[in-house]
């Protein structure tokens, strides 16, 4: 499993944001909220996109299987954003 972790890496690697885009979410509740929800909607579009390279970039059905398990810690409320 380290393996294929280490050979998708890589391919993952590149999409990785860098800390300057995290927003000042400072202002009032509202817009707190709003820049909150903005944030999660951003940071799940980039987990997509990251476990879409890591799929596609997996040699097998089982490496794929490998990394499905993976990310799986993510608790199902966190995908239906």
């Amino acid at each position: 499993l380290a393996g294929i972790g280490a050979a998708l890496l890589p391919a993952i690697a590149p999409l990785a944001p860098a800390r300057s885009q995290v927003p000042d979410c400072a202002g009032t509740q509202i817009a707190m909220n709003q820049c909150a929800g903005a944030t999660l909607r951003a940071a799940d579009r980039d987990l997509n996109r990251r476990y879409q390279a890591a799929m596609q970039s997996a040699p097998d059905e089982e490496a794929r299987a490998k990394l499905l398990e993976r990310f799986r810690f993510i608790p199902a409320h966190s995908r239906r954003l």
